[in-house]
């Protein structure tokens, strides 16, 4: 699973664990709506507000329910949706999830009360006890390994990254004189971590019982990772000499600039709160977005080197969030109209996904390899409502 990770919140290698028994909620199948859109199908999976966090490979997608008394993780699956923490004084906010239907993330409490992350597996959720500090799951690898960082408040306030693993967490090491903030963890428990200082952020790569390695910069002086694939290439972006901001791919040591259309610049996920974009897939294949020799903002998909304009829905830009490893790009352009459509680029054409009923504006943010892809559109009164098209199976 290709990660970008979360946050803030920081440091202890000790666990005091509060479970909780989490009651679930099915909604049968066929709750929400489907819709036909040419030869692809798009489900609305809930009739209360909705925002989609990540859609894993099998199909498991989890994000936030949004009542105006407390907001809710779910999992949802095949058309049935599960809420997965008991109505409390809390609200709880999902990070990740893996095929094993373990989801991992945040709650928060009202009143200011202390945020502290939490695992849901087999019905049961456990949150992390926060022992005068904050704490995040962040991220979770097939493995059920866990990216958790911690804050503590004194001196300071510092935020570290630990690795959770069946009851023990081994927390990671300072380097140049501070921690390091864990952004995600692949198959191999490998961690792609930041440190940030005044100087601004430097990327790092950590393996429990290992240092961490400095992934270096494009010559500027920050750098900032964000996802790791699953032979260990990562991405993120990085100011170079002239203090553009450039996306890059490490891999084997070695840091490459991805270039750009024309333009100055290029970057990642330019919109919205998504948890875990999925920009980089398997085959070392990178979308993004990028400034153009006019300077418009263009959705590309770069593969071994070269950079390609995925071009727009008829409007001056586009921007592209997700890529499956078939080379399936998904994300958001300008339309003929004005308004902000969700597309799918397949084999060379760029689809439009938003004729979804009662939205204005829609968006993808992820597509997995069966074709399926995450997005959500916004109604009339700004509110967001997850959805899920249906394209044709790639596998």
């Amino acid at each position: 699973m290709r990660r970008v990770g979360a946050v803030l919140l920081g440091a202890l290698s000790m666990i005091v664990a509060v479970t909780v028994a989490s009651p679930v909620e099915a909604v049968p199948r066929g709750a929400g709506r489907d819709r036909p859109v040419g030869e692809i199908t798009v489900t609305e999976i809930s009739d209360s507000y909705s925002y989609p966090i990540e859609l894993s490979e099998g199909g498991r997608l989890v994000g936030g329910l949004y009542p105006f008394d407390q907001t809710s993780a779910f999992l949802w699956r095949r058309g049935e949706l599960t809420v997965l923490n008991p109505p409390s004084d809390r609200n709880f906010f999902p990070r990740a999830v893996n095929d094993r239907g373990q989801v991992v993330g945040q709650s928060a409490g009202f009143g200011g009360a202390a945020a502290r992350g939490f695992i849901w597996s087999d019905g049961v959720l456990t949150e992390l006890a926060d022992d005068g500090g904050t704490s995040v799951a962040a991220d979770v690898n097939e493995r059920g390994q866990v990216l958790v960082n911690r804050t503590t408040p004194a001196p300071g306030y510092v935020t570290r990254a630990g690795v959770l693993h069946r009851g023990r967490e081994v927390t990671s090491p300072d380097v140049d004189g501070g921690p390091i903030t864990g952004a995600a963890i692949d198959e191999r428990g490998q961690v792609v971590a930041n440190r940030f200082s005044d100087q601004g952020p430097q990327a790092y790569l950590w393996r429990p019982g290992r240092a961490p390695v400095g992934l270096g910069t494009l010559g500027g002086g920050r750098s900032q990772a964000s996802e790791i694939n699953r032979s260990g290439s990562v991405l993120g972006y990085s100011a170079n000499a002239e203090g553009q901001s450039r996306m890059f791919l490490w891999r084997h040591g070695r840091m490459t600039d991805l270039g750009t259309l024309g333009g100055d610049e290029t970057y990642p996920s330019p919109y919205g709160s998504v948890q875990q974009p999925d920009q980089l897939n398997d085959r070392d294949q990178v979308v993004g977005t990028s400034y153009t020799e006019t300077g418009e903002s263009h959705a590309f998909l770069w593969t071994r080197g070269r950079m390609r304009d995925l071009g727009t829905l008829g409007g001056p830009s586009s921007e592209a969030v997700g890529v499956n490893d078939h080379g399936d790009v998904v994300g958001r352009s300008v339309n003929a109209s004005g308004t902000y459509s969700a597309f799918l680029w397949r084999d060379g054409t760029m689809i439009d996904l938003g004729a979804v009923a009662d939205a204005y504006y829609s968006e993808a943010l992820s597509i997995n390899d069966r074709g399926q892809v995450m997005g959500l559109r916004l109604d009339e009164n700004n509110y967001a409502h997850a959805l899920v098209w249906e394209t044709r199976d790639r596998g």
